[in-house]
């Protein structure tokens, strides 16, 4: 189940506001201008029916004007919530920040959060993915479901995101070395069964990613790439705008076929998680009996995009390869504005799907 723009109001106003709801709202506590547009929505539903945990995420040598500017979100948070606690989570092991390759452990923490909240008080709880990363939200959000499906708890599980292109391009990663699985997603990346298995790699693309996509090229040294371009966008043009950065890759060194592109809404995550589940059935009984076939994911485009990866990985225990960011640049000019259309709901599980027999 899915709401989209104005449908998510109504739905929060009309599920939430409902007098035994009581929620828990889980939120990157950072820089992006997105960060309280989804808390101000629930704080002014549930007001005391709502606790917020916040996350932190840190860096080394962060950016001084960022810092201040999560600070800035930060408080606003608290005062929008005032059951509230705040995680700071290092996204690095400090030992190893000087290390060629740091070692990510923002994932593990997350994840070990998430086995132990405490969600006895709650009916429902809302993960926020406007201001997290891949690093963390992918890890917090299959602990809790996997949490949920093995103990059954009577607590359902929802995905928000304040989508805004214009917001993802203005914010630029400074990549590390690290190359390889968001924690929780290996699926079966690097074991034998799967050693010999036809890779079929799927990147988002985005403009200014040149770097990075070589990286992952490099690490997952795919058989076939298939593009993952957004159409519709906010940008009618945006398609052109990526096949024509990308040239170089796409024929000289990728190899694409025109016709192997894949066009998924930006603003909607359920349209690009069914075409990765159309083309991995469709490849499934092609590699059936011989050696198999593995896709991989890499989200690197809008936040809606990145959430149908994440489901689609969930769904097929597809690895999801990433490079995680040492930190970054931003330039937002003047004060960003999101509207109810720039708002997607995604049920994850619980209630909704008991009378379908499945968690979700």
């Amino acid at each position: 189940m899915d709401h989209r723009g104005a449908e998510v109001r109504n739905f929060v106003s009309e599920y939430f506001g409902r007098p035994e709801c009581r929620a828990l709202l889980i939120a990157g506590a950072g820089f992006d201008p997105r960060t309280t547009t989804v808390t101000k929505l629930f704080a002014s539903v549930l007001r005391t029916h709502i606790a917020g945990l916040f996350l932190r995420e840190e860096r080394p040598d962060p950016d001084s004007a960022l810092v201040a500017r999560a600070d800035r979100e930060l408080s606003a948070l608290q005062s929008l919530v005032a059951e509230s606690r705040v995680e700071r989570i290092g996204v690095f092991d400090r030992d190893s920040t000087s290390a060629a390759t740091p070692h990510v452990v923002a994932g593990r923490y997350v994840a070990a959060l998430a086995h132990g909240l405490d969600l006895t008080q709650f009916t429902d709880v809302v993960i926020d993915f406007s201001a997290l990363s891949v690093g963390t939200s992918f890890p917090l959000a299959r602990a809790l479901l996997a949490r949920m499906d093995a103990n059954r708890e009577a607590v359902n599980l929802h995905a928000m995101v304040t989508t805004s292109p214009l917001t993802d391009a203005r914010i630029e990663p400074d990549p590390s070395t690290f190359v390889g699985p968001v924690h929780g997603f290996q699926g079966r990346w690097g074991i034998d069964e799967t050693s010999k298995a036809a890779k079929l790699w799927l990147p988002q693309l985005r403009l200014g990613q040149s770097r990075i996509l070589e990286d992952l090229y490099m690490a997952v040294r795919p058989d076939d790439v298939v593009p993952v371009i957004p159409f519709p966008a906010h940008d009618p043009r945006l398609g052109d705008k990526l096949i024509e950065h990308y040239a170089r890759e796409l024929q000289n060194e990728w190899g694409v076929d025109p016709r192997n592109i894949i066009y998924a809404a930006e603003g909607d995550p359920l349209d690009f998680y069914r075409s990765v589940l159309r083309l991995d059935d469709a490849r499934r009984p092609v590699f059936a009996g011989t050696i198999g076939s593995l896709i991989i994911l890499s989200p690197l485009g809008s936040k809606a995009l990145a959430l149908g990866a994440m489901l689609a990985a969930i769904d097929r225990d597809l690895p999801v390869m990433y490079v995680e960011a040492l930190g970054y640049q931003a330039q937002f000019e003047g004060e960003a504005r999101f509207s109810e259309e720039d708002l997607v709901h995604v049920w994850l599980c619980g209630e909704a799907y008991e009378s379908l027999g499945t968690a979700r």
